[in-house]
């Protein structure tokens, strides 16, 4: 829920503070509306800073860093704070025999042979399948969701001059750019060569972010109450199944505020790591189960910075391109079987 409780905070302090118009000098630096609003944007690092204070220490780091009464403690902590009100069962734990030895790993050879030690057997049978399938769908997931949103501001303040004509998404920003012009000023002959318009801040683009933010903490309450009832291998190809219906319908809908909401469920698949890492947590053993979580949400936000640079190098005359490669590549087989290794 934090990520989606993020999206509400940013449009309704952006919607507050950047449609302000003042200015202030102090010391020589111009203080403008954005500066306020970049102070209490990175206000959310050192309020999670401050948690992560009270947050204990993994109980399996400190088991592997051969610290097991300390991963006891960990453990008993949260037994109780998840209701138990018996004695912890668990008297006493053993180290692993893969991963516990991190101690001992102070050279950067033994290091990086640990790390091997711990990937390469996700490449090989029988997780190869599950790791890549996992892989794949958290870069496109993040490709497809977090691409396009990076964007999806400036979408909105192009595409809301023509908002109530009716034109397709991508018709609104070339018919926006089309009468664009670019102030560019030659420095030799400071003779103006081109022009642009200025786009002025306005509180529609802040109020349907938000408006984004909180459908996703609502899809995030509906995945949650409903996870242990649909199963976690249903509720993925269902949410990847609207994403793709919806942003194939973004490319022919010609109503402003349909293909806002179709571009809501599209992005909304950005949104669902989650669900991915709950699979991923479900497929591999205890001593893979960590190095596996890492290689898929690394491949997601891999997804992620290549997806905006997607976006951001077709937007500008190949838009339509970019949600038929998206819809394509999410129509990647969502099927997973479940590895019956033995866990640790």
């Amino acid at each position: 829920m934090f990520m989606p409780m993020s999206i509400v905070y940013q449009p309704v302090m952006g919607w507050l503070i950047m449609t302000m118009d003042w200015k202030y000098t102090i010391l020589g630096f111009v203080y403008r509306p954005w500066r306020l609003y970049m102070v209490l944007s990175s206000l959310i690092n050192a309020f999670a800073y401050c948690l992560f204070l009270f947050l204990p220490e993994s109980p399996k780091f400190m088991l592997a860093m051969g610290k097991p009464e300390e991963a006891l403690d960990i453990l008993v902590i949260g037994y109780k704070a998840n209701g138990g009100k018996d004695k912890f069962p668990v008297t006493q734990i053993s180290l692993e025999s893969i991963g516990s030895n991190l101690a001992d790993t102070r050279k950067l050879g033994a290091t990086v042979k640990m790390m091997w030690d711990q990937t390469w057997p996700l490449f090989k049978p029988p997780y190869f399948t599950n790791i890549i399938l996992l892989c794949y769908l958290a870069f496109v997931s993040f490709f497809v969701g977090h691409g396009l949103y990076m964007w999806y501001p400036q979408i909105l303040a192009l595409s809301y001059p023509n908002m109530n004509a009716r034109l397709t998404m991508c018709e609104a920003l070339a018919m926006t750019w089309s009468k664009q012009e670019y102030e560019i000023i030659d420095t030799v002959t400071s003779e103006v060569i081109e022009f642009s318009c200025q786009l002025e801040n306005d509180s529609t683009t802040y109020q349907i972010i938000l408006v984004m933010g909180l459908t996703f903490c609502c899809i995030y309450g509906l995945v949650a109450l409903n996870v242990k009832r649909c199963g976690k291998s249903l509720l993925f190809p269902i949410w990847l199944l609207v994403s793709t219906t919806t942003t194939l319908c973004i490319i022919w809908a010609d109503i402003f505020y349909f293909h806002v909401v179709l571009t809501i469920f599209m992005i909304s698949c950005g949104y669902c790591g989650s669900i991915i890492t709950a699979v991923a947590v479900d497929l591999f053993p205890t001593h893979y189960k960590g190095m596996a979580l890492c290689l898929v949400m690394m491949f997601g936000r891999i997804g992620a910075v290549v997806g905006s640079n997607f976006v951001g190098a077709l937007l500008d005359g190949e838009c339509s391109a970019i949600f038929t490669i998206n819809a394509s590549l999410l129509l990647g087989d969502p099927n997973l079987k479940k590895s019956h290794s033995p866990r640790i």
